[in-house]
């Protein structure tokens, strides 16, 4: 089973959803910040953690399938880049102003 540091699971985490400069033409710069990419892999984690049967608790450098932690860091990525984007687009009203 290969081990991995927290800032190699950031590395992954940023070649597997493909976010670096060269790939984001809009924005002409990675989307993500380190610390973002860190705190999605922590929740990750976390969710690993906490979620039944509560047998042991794992570190990045005892997860069990590097796989499944870049997985549930995406979608903590892809849900957070959700609500920042559907922000822009909720409707709303000001008493018909």
């Amino acid at each position: 089973m290969a081990s991995y540091t927290q800032l190699q699971y950031r590395d992954m985490l940023r070649k597997f959803l493909r976010d670096i400069d060269e790939l984001n033409k809009l924005l002409d710069r990675r989307e993500s910040s380190d610390n973002q990419l860190i705190l999605a892999l922590d929740m990750a984690l976390d969710d690993w953690n906490l979620s039944p049967p509560l047998l042991y608790s794992v570190t990045y450098e005892t997860f069990p399938s590097p796989n499944l932690l870049l997985r549930g860091a995406a979608i903590q990525i892809l849900i957070s880049l959700g609500i920042l984007y559907s922000r822009g687009k909720l409707d709303y009203s000001d008493g018909g102003v």
